[in-house]
């Protein structure tokens, strides 16, 4: 009994400790989160081809990329970032069946799409900069 309520303690803490991670973002950075099964299919290969060819775009977005494999994630498109054990975001956010999944969620912590196919850059800037929090970023920037 012991062992059990251990255990539903350690995935408690976890889920906590995911979720706690995504919302230190809010109001301050968008999300990416790239949600795959394994990191060698085409289609996640091809999305973070386009992400890291892209640096600029994203950060002047305040876009933060967040892979999400089935039992562990990392924040950044650097292949050194450490992996963290977890498995939260992946089952609220992915389906077993897919191969690739993007979401995009806001500043304010919505969900702006989700689709599940990898995302051209000029698409991806296009949703962001139609956004009101965006069009006032570039406002206040000029």
């Amino acid at each position: 009994m012991k062992k059990l309520g251990f255990v539903f303690l350690f995935f408690l803490i976890s889920e906590v400790m995911v979720s706690q991670n995504l919302n230190e973002y809010q109001w301050k950075n968008r999300l990416l989160l790239l949600i795959s099964q394994d990191t060698v299919s085409s289609e996640f290969k091809q999305q973070m081809n386009i992400l890291r060819s892209n640096i600029n775009d994203l950060e002047e977005r305040k876009l933060v990329v967040l892979t999400i494999l089935p039992h562990e994630y990392t924040v950044g498109l650097n292949e050194m970032s450490p992996w963290q054990k977890g498995d939260q975001v992946f089952l609220k956010y992915g389906e077993k069946e897919e191969l690739c999944k993007v979401l995009l969620i806001g500043l304010d912590g919505g969900v702006k799409l989700s689709q599940k196919a990898p995302i051209l850059m000029e698409s991806l800037k296009e949703i962001i900069d139609r956004m009101p929090m965006r069009r006032s970023e570039i406002e206040n920037k000029n």
